[in-house]
């Protein structure tokens, strides 16, 4: 969902800069470094690829978390989604579970697939791609391997469409 939120409301060729404030916090790959400036189309293949939560709060950031999740859980409720709710951009479990937990179903998951599918197919290559070359907007670019290692199982029988892989205690 942060990546359909991503793409309908935020443009790509926009300059993030990574501060201490989105940054090697929980679950963090360290993967960005505090200063840089990466465009949002490179943020959002990092957090598909490398599962980097820095991205995602990041990407959140710009319009404010709050207001992020929010349109997370409009888009959901838009699509029919009825058994999912965001408490965050990361889907981590939250400290305080007052406010509930990131939650969906295997329904509503296949059903966002199939919007995913249909509306921004771009998801999909992006999340299958074994690896990529993150940049800052001066070329400085770092390797990040894909977390889905189905993607390298040659003896895996089927072909990897897209994904995120991902899970938490809760």
């Amino acid at each position: 969902m942060v990546a359909i939120i991503t793409l309908e409301n935020i443009d790509l060729q926009k300059n993030i800069t990574a501060t201490l404030d989105y940054i090697g916090k929980e679950e963090s790959a360290f993967i960005l470094e505090t200063g840089k400036i990466y465009k949002t189309k490179e943020l959002l293949t990092n957090a598909l690829i490398s599962s980097d939560n820095d991205s995602a709060r990041l990407l959140a950031g710009v319009l404010g978390e709050e207001n992020f999740v929010a349109k997370m859980n409009q888009k959901a409720h838009s699509l029919g989604l009825n058994k999912t709710f965001f408490v965050n951009s990361t889907g981590l479990d939250p400290k305080d579970l007052s406010a509930g937990i990131n939650i969906s179903s295997a329904t509503d998951l296949a059903n966002l697939l199939i919007y995913i599918k249909s509306r921004h197919p771009e998801i999909l290559r992006i999340s299958s791609r074994p690896q990529y070359n993150i940049c800052d907007i001066n070329d400085y670019c770092k390797m990040v391997l894909n977390t889905d290692k189905l993607l390298e199982n040659k003896d895996f029988r089927f072909k990897i469409i897209g994904g995120k892989t991902g899970s938490t205690d809760l």
